[in-house]
């Protein structure tokens, strides 16, 4: 409880902490990442897999190690070789606003049910490169 020093009581502020009113940035962890580098190999079918997303970059870059820096203002990928950025990708899987509390726990939930079956369909490619966080990052 609170004491007000205009009413002279005592307010219950519960409902402004009430789970409700809360607002969440589901992609509030790409800022730390800012300007974060990795690298990566691009496959034979000109692919790269980043954590769940597999960006195309083109049969031409086949083979090539390339890396990927985080833009976080701008939401992309930038992608170099040799010293140049050779393209820049919108990072897939951001939901791109605030969610009420409810919903993005609500979302989180849906990412984890989903998150085996995406495991388990990554473990059929040949090439296992690291994750942009946690082990290994």
């Amino acid at each position: 409880m609170w004491e007000c020093p205009s009413s002279g009581g005592v307010s219950n502020l519960a409902h402004l902490t009430s789970p409700r009113h809360l607002r969440v940035d589901p992609d509030a962890w790409l800022t730390p990442l800012d300007q974060k580098v990795y690298l990566r190999h691009v496959g034979r079918d000109g692919c790269v897999d980043v954590d769940l997303a597999t960006y195309y970059l083109g049969p031409q870059m086949a083979g090539w190690s390339v890396l990927f820096q985080v833009e976080a203002q701008s939401r992309q990928f930038a992608v170099w070789h040799q010293d140049q950025v050779v393209k820049l990708l919108p990072i897939k899987g951001l939901v791109g606003q605030e969610m009420a509390l409810d919903d993005y726990l609500q979302y989180i939930l849906q990412e984890a049910l989903a998150a085996p079956r995406r495991a388990s369909a990554r473990r059929s490619r040949k090439v296992r490169q690291p994750p942009l966080w946690g082990e290994g990052a």
